[in-house]
């Protein structure tokens, strides 16, 4: 897409702000659309140091908004960004939008393990008690421990590997080139050596035998 690109040259400029502005509109005119553009838009804000811009980005993306991962990925953004309200208000509304899914795989559990780790950790102690008691009730006799739930999705998944802030770029082991380079030098001067040997008569012996009985023959 042009706006794509028109917004990858505004990044490149350092104008990451004008590269929102056009996703953002583009996005708003063309709703049928918007998915591709508004992740590029959390993209580009999340790197320029937006992330309020980047949640609201997500947020607006229908099929994605309510998937573990992705509210996740907003909330860590909304929390980056102090909103912290915003936050809450995001697993009460993914929480409610499960609750009602007629869906297979419903993520309901995930989604309320999430929300009452976050509502703890943010001193709402009575609402966080409230999930956990839902939780084990749900979860029965499996043993559900709420002081050591599963743990949340990654929420830089969606960003590239690059980009995430768990990432360390690989190093090269020096000592391991040293070594091979070595052994690659010994191998070589093996050859070489074995090469000359085998140039060489197979019985110095009786080669010295034939030089002095060639000498006898001529001096006759």
């Amino acid at each position: 897409m042009l706006i794509l690109l028109q917004a990858a040259v505004h990044v490149r400029e350092n104008k990451a702000a004008k590269a929102e502005e056009i996703l953002g509109q583009y996005a708003d005119k063309f709703p049928d659309r918007s998915k591709v553009i508004l992740l590029a838009r959390a993209q580009v804000a999340a790197a320029a140091g937006h992330p309020q811009i980047a949640a609201d980005s997500l947020a607006k993306i229908p099929d994605i908004q309510h998937k573990p991962a992705t509210v996740a990925t907003i909330v860590s953004l909304k929390e980056r960004a102090g909103d912290t309200d915003g936050a809450d208000a995001v697993f009460d509304s993914a929480i409610k939008w499960w609750s009602n899914a007629m869906t297979e795989d419903n993520k309901l559990n995930t989604i309320m393990q999430e929300a009452a780790a976050f509502k703890l950790r943010h001193g709402r102690k009575e609402e966080a008690a409230r999930l956990y008691g839902q939780l084990v009730k749900s979860h029965g006799s499996k043993g559900f421990d709420p002081a050591n739930p599963r743990p949340p999705p990654d929420p830089e998944r969606w960003l590239p590997k690059r980009e995430r802030s768990s990432y360390r770029p690989k190093r090269k082991d020096k000592r391991t080139a040293q070594i091979r380079g070595s052994q690659g030098a010994v191998a070589k001067e093996a050859a070489s050596n074995s090469d000359m040997k085998s140039n060489q008569p197979a019985n110095p012996k009786g080669a010295s035998q034939n030089a002095v009985q060639s000498k006898a023959s001529s001096k006759s």
